[in-house]
C-alpha cells in the first residue's frame, strides 16, 4: 500500500482528530511471555490541540480474560513517542486494542481522540 500522507515535519499521518496526529503505532505481532511495549506517536499540529493525553490498552487473554492499563503524558509542540509495558503471561493468541484519549487534569476525565483497531498478538512459551 502507499505510505501515509505525511504530517507537519515530515510525520505519516495516520489519524488526525483535535489537532493531534497519529504518527505511528508500534505493536509485536508476536511476543515471548513476559510483557510487550504498545508505542504510539503523537503530533501537536495547532496551538489549541490537547496537551494531556493518555494512551489506554486493552488485552483479552485467550481465556477471556480481560485487562486494561493507562499511562498519561503532557505533549510538547514536537512529534513524540510514549508507550507502555503490559504483561503478556498466558500463551496464545490475545487482542490488544488501544486508544488514546484526551485528559482533563483537574479531574482525570478521559475523552477518547483515536481508537486503533484491535491487533492480533501470539504470546509463545
Amino acid at each position: 500500500p502507499p505510505p501515509p500522507p505525511a504530517a507537519a515535519g515530515g510525520l505519516p499521518r495516520i489519524k488526525q482528530a483535535e489537532s493531534v496526529v497519529l504518527c505511528g503505532v508500534d505493536i509485536p505481532a508476536e511476543v515471548q511471555a513476559g510483557s510487550m511495549r504498545v508505542m504510539v506517536a503523537l503530533k501537536r499540529v495547532w496551538h489549541d490541540a490537547p496537551e494531556h493525553l493518555s494512551l489506554i490498552v486493552r488485552n483479552t487473554a485467550p481465556s477471556g480474560e480481560r485487562r486494561a492499563a493507562a499511562t498519561h503524558r503532557v505533549l510538547g509542540e514536537e512529534a513524540e513517542a510514549f508507550g507502555l509495558s503490559v504483561p503478556m503471561l498466558e500463551p496464545g493468541q490475545h487482542s490488544i486494542s488501544c486508544q488514546v484519549a484526551k485528559r482533563d487534569p483537574a479531574t482525570g476525565e478521559m475523552t477518547e481522540v483515536f481508537a486503533i483497531a484491535p491487533r492480533t498478538v501470539l504470546v509463545t512459551p
